[in-house]
């Protein structure tokens, strides 16, 4: 089965101590990640017009709890997509959407650095070390 996104718009919503306003990311015109930014493609090659290669895409955010809205689907063709959060988590496994078809989903992405003190961390297994920047972001990785 070939799998695919088109047309993707990551709403984050944070929730620190409150719900505080929302952030929307157009990942049409999205730029590389920065620290000047704060968002942006991140630890592979900003994709290509109509790749369907997987892709990550960064916020910076303190820790906490987020709610993230991704709205799926695409005017010109089918698709099915699969989200990661932190780079590792699964909140949407092949979600299938039709041509002209938008779904909107919704999850809670917990970020928290591993780092207790100077002395102390939590443990984090070598396979998510590997795959993700810890403490510096919340990433939402998309497999097309």
């Amino acid at each position: 089965m070939k799998t695919t996104i088109i047309g993707l718009l990551l709403l984050a919503t944070a929730s620190v101590n409150a719900q505080e306003k929302a952030q929307t990311y157009q990942l049409a015109d999205a730029p590389r990640y920065s620290e000047e930014t704060g968002y942006g493609y991140d630890l592979v090659a900003t994709p290509e017009k109509g790749s369907k290669a997987p892709f990550f895409f960064s916020v910076r955010v303190p820790d906490g709890n987020y709610q993230v809205t991704v709205r799926l689907g695409s005017k010109k063709q089918a698709g099915v997509t699969t989200v990661r959060g932190e780079s590792r988590r699964l909140f949407i496994d092949n979600l299938a959407t039709k041509k002209g078809q938008f779904v909107d989903e919704t999850f809670i992405i917990n970020k928290r650095n591993p780092r207790i003190s100077d002395k102390e961390s939590v443990h984090i297994k070598p396979r998510e070390k590997d795959q993700t920047e810890l403490g510096r972001q919340a990433d939402t990785g998309v497999q097309r």
